[in-house]
């Protein structure tokens, strides 16, 4: 069997898919005189000047905490301190234990 590119033309095939995929309404026809088709990806550079609407490229990744150095994490911003006795994890009976000593220091010094 011949190859389709020789029974058929690509950009015809093509304009009749997507001409068949616009609704038919008002924006038919002019949306179809904006369709340009090239045969390989060399596209002229005063139609890629005029390229609007593209779709956005992926977002950058954000580097994780680990991958940023000691400098940067501490010339960070901060939002606001912790309290000096605050205890992150109030389960943990080490953290809980020292407070508790702390706390009765503080007590015995006044």
């Amino acid at each position: 069997m011949a190859n389709i590119s020789d029974k058929f033309n690509i950009h015809t095939v093509l304009r009749r898919a997507i001409y068949a995929r616009i609704k038919g309404n008002l924006l038919r026809r002019p949306l179809m005189a904006r369709l340009h088709l090239y045969p390989d990806e060399d596209v002229p550079d005063d139609i890629l000047k005029n390229i609007t609407n593209q779709i956005p490229g992926v977002m950058v990744v954000p580097k994780r905490l680990d991958q940023y150095t000691a400098k940067e994490i501490s010339e960070f911003p901060r939002a606001f301190d912790w309290p000096q006795g605050h205890v992150v994890n109030p389960g943990n009976k080490k953290q809980t234990k020292k407070r508790e000593d702390e706390e009765l220091q503080v007590k015995s010094d006044t």
